[in-house]
């Protein structure tokens, strides 16, 4: 972030949460793992008599993953919706070759 604030012009992208109060002016984004979601999916399968254990892949298709666009770059959240589609497709181009 240092870096940024010194180059100046540089937008940031930040990962896991929303991370854009680290750096308001600069973290345009964050890619966010949707935990609560996976969570909440987990709990109402074992309510419901339908968990079973083993291994899951969340990713951008299934709610997973996202991207948050923070509020200061608002007019860049149209951008995040029209590459979406790109990225899913990229992603479960990486999962069908990735070692899960």
């Amino acid at each position: 972030m240092d870096a940024a604030r010194e180059s100046g012009g540089v937008s940031l992208i930040g990962e896991d949460t929303d991370q854009s109060y680290l750096a308001p002016a600069l973290v345009a984004a964050s890619v966010v793992k949707q935990i609560d979601a996976i969570v909440y999916h987990a709990v109402e399968n074992e309510m419901d008599g339908r968990f079973t254990p083993g291994r899951e892949v969340w990713t951008l298709q299934n709610g997973g993953t996202g991207l948050f666009v923070s509020p200061r770059f608002e007019e860049y959240a149209g951008l995040a919706a029209g590459w979406q589609e790109r990225a899913i497709a990229a992603e479960n181009d990486y999962l069908k070759t990735a070692a899960l």
